[in-house]
């Protein structure tokens, strides 16, 4: 896509392809095989199995069947019978490089999978600080793609990692700074004005770096999509697209006569917003929302849902007896634990929405991903993990796990549907597949070991026996090794301090 996309991906090294119908040639040298495993071909939907899997360095230099493909004199040999192995995993929302976050998460990431990320607002020197330095192995952790701070109109709903843009003149500005810092996307928010948004898609066009983020309250999805913002994030203004438009501008109509109305308290505007939103939900149309996920494949454009993020950030969540008790909160730091646990008790006194407002929002959302996925438009897993109330009690990695999960269990997808989110849909959208997405040879050796097969069960994708990150491998005991260092590095600071 643009030139920082290549420092991620590393895909400016020549790939050495195996040649269909050939003998498989055994490189010169390689650094380590895995023997006798089953390779899951997420680009083919099948499992190849009894392969060896040759690596030399940090790069995929063969893969064929184990009878055929000879393991070098000298080669680590990883015996992998009965394993599966699966390309490396993307979580393709989150913010771990601001707030001293990277020195928490970042080996929640290796040890869970997750060997990239693309971080969506933090500031620019450290994104292009990390990046560096994971990509030249000086530091353990995912690859890093990101945009810079976010570009909101005034005022700014994240002050601390935003930046304000309103006039045209100034977005442009704004972009072509960014552009020449190194970041990799610019992100836009919510606020800014339709001058401003659409100055800067163009700018941001004319210098080839990639848009993504919300959806501004100034213009539509459809609006965003042509404008060429490359992903829309949490799914913002894209289920109404689902409804007809006349069923729009009649709920829009009903709500502006109804919610204005002298003597309306906050029970009886609730229960009008459950009444319209469930006469939006009555009006769903599947096929009209199928040809909405046409257009945004036709505009390139893709949908990062973060759906079980959606669900963790409900009032009816945190009001919950479940919200706090998760056992992998022992990873957190006590600081982020404490905000969570403040921010669960002030979402328990506050009022709460009609009961089943946002269980039919989530039904509604995860109906729109699986119609737009079968239109046609592309799906990328994020969490939006970011140690703040973005995704409360949502754990580095862990998180990533639970949105995959929820968009089989939930939305409908096929587990290799759902597998796909985080490995080849984050390739192809970084325009990368030659060098990310899949297990073959020329491809960056991030991989992940698993004991059982995800496509049957996406949960089996929990079931890590090893990560190759970059070419460096870790077995299950450094793996464990990372969570119990994870754990012995908070234990100062958590004494005392578990959640409630």
């Amino acid at each position: 896509m643009r030139r920082p996309l290549a420092r991620v991906a590393a895909i400016a090294l020549p790939a050495a392809l195996a040649v269909a119908g050939a003998a498989p040639r055994v490189p010169p040298r390689a650094t380590r095989a895995f023997t006798h495993v089953a390779v899951v071909d997420v680009e083919g939907g099948r499992v190849l199995p009894d392969r060896t899997v040759l690596i030399d360095g940090n790069r995929i230099r063969g893969v064929g069947p184990s009878a055929e493909l000879t393991v070098p004199a000298g080669a680590r040999v990883v015996e992998a019978r009965g394993r599966f192995l699966i390309p490396g995993l993307w979580d393709m929302h989150v913010h771990a490089r601001r707030l001293g976050r990277a020195k928490w998460m970042f080996p929640l990431f290796v040890a869970t999978g997750v060997t990239g990320i693309r971080d969506t607002g933090s500031p620019v020197d450290s994104l292009v600080q990390y990046r560096a330095r994971v990509l030249e192995r000086a530091a353990l952790g995912p690859r890093i793609g990101g945009a810079g701070p976010i570009l909101d109109g005034e005022p700014m709903e994240w002050p601390e990692l935003s930046l304000p843009v309103g006039a045209p003149a100034v977005a442009r500005q704004v972009v072509d700074s960014l552009a020449r810092a190194g970041v990799d996307f610019i992100k836009i928010y919510n606020g800014l004005s339709r001058e401003a948004f659409f100055a800067i898609t163009d700018e941001a066009k004319r210098r080839g770096v990639p848009v993504i983020g919300h959806v501004p309250r100034s213009v539509t999805a459809l609006e965003a999509s042509e404008a060429g913002v490359r992903s829309l994030e949490h799914m913002t203004r894209v289920p109404p697209l689902c409804v007809p438009d006349s069923v729009n501008r009649t709920l829009d109509r009903a709500w502006g006569e109804r919610s204005s109305r002298p003597g309306m308290t906050m029970d009886s505007i609730g229960a009008l917003q459950l009444e319209l939103a469930k006469r939006a939900a009555a009006a769903f149309d599947e096929t009209l929302c199928e040809r909405v996920g046409a257009r945004f494949a036709s505009n390139g454009t893709w949908q990062t849902p973060t759906l079980e993020r959606n669900l963790r950030w409900a009032p009816a969540f945190l009001a919950s007896d479940t919200a706090g008790t998760d056992t992998l909160l022992r990873y957190v730091p006590a600081a982020v634990r404490r905000f969570w646990r403040e921010y669960r008790d002030s979402a328990r006194v506050r009022p709460q929405p009609p009961a089943g407002l946002e269980e039919l929002g989530y039904r509604t959302d995860a109906r729109a991903i699986l119609a737009i996925h079968r239109g046609g438009g592309g799906i990328l897993a994020g969490t939006d993990t970011d140690g703040n109330d973005s995704n409360v009690y949502g754990v580095p990695g862990f998180a990533l796990h639970r949105e995959i999960e929820a968009l089989v269990t939930d939305a409908a997808l096929s587990p290799l549907e759902a597998l796909r989110t985080a490995t080849l849909n984050p390739a192809r959208f970084l325009g990368a597949t030659d060098s990310l997405g899949t297990v073959a040879p020329g491809k960056l050796a991030d991989l992940v070991l698993l004991d059982a097969d995800p496509l049957p069960d996406i949960r089996n994708a929990r079931k890590i026996r090893a990560v190759v990150l970059n070419g460096r491998y870790l077995d299950r005991r450094a793996l464990d090794a990372l969570l119990s260092e994870e754990v012995a590095a908070l234990a100062p600071a958590t004494a005392g301090a578990t959640p409630r």
